[in-house]
């Protein structure tokens, strides 16, 4: 991943409905290398392509950022679990004083 990649990257997370020609001219490459460039940051999952909705409009009044402290050998089957739950919208696993984060409306 290089400078183009992060540049394409970044006006993505502000607006993910830009068309590749938008992006094109905002970074000066062409909207064919555009193109390439997102093909294969999907294809490596560097990037993925979600909807994102507003809970508040979903009729969800609340959010929960959540962090759980977890036993080294579980952070992957807690994660897993914590993803299946109904009102999750995001689990990430991480260091720091906290082994798993999750997202819930």
């Amino acid at each position: 991943m290089d400078e183009l990649d992060r540049e394409i990257i970044s006006l993505l997370e502000r607006d993910g409905r830009a068309s590749n020609a938008r992006i094109a001219r905002d970074v000066g490459v062409s909207e064919g290398t555009v193109r390439r460039r997102l093909k294969r940051l999907i294809s490596e999952q560097i990037i993925n392509v979600i909807a994102l909705p507003d809970p508040r409009k979903l009729g969800y009044n609340s959010e929960a950022l959540i962090g759980v402290q977890v036993d080294p050998d579980k952070v992957d089957e807690v994660a897993t679990k914590m993803a299946s739950l109904e009102h999750t919208r995001w689990v990430t696993i991480t260091t720091g004083t906290y082994d798993v984060f999750a997202w819930a409306t």
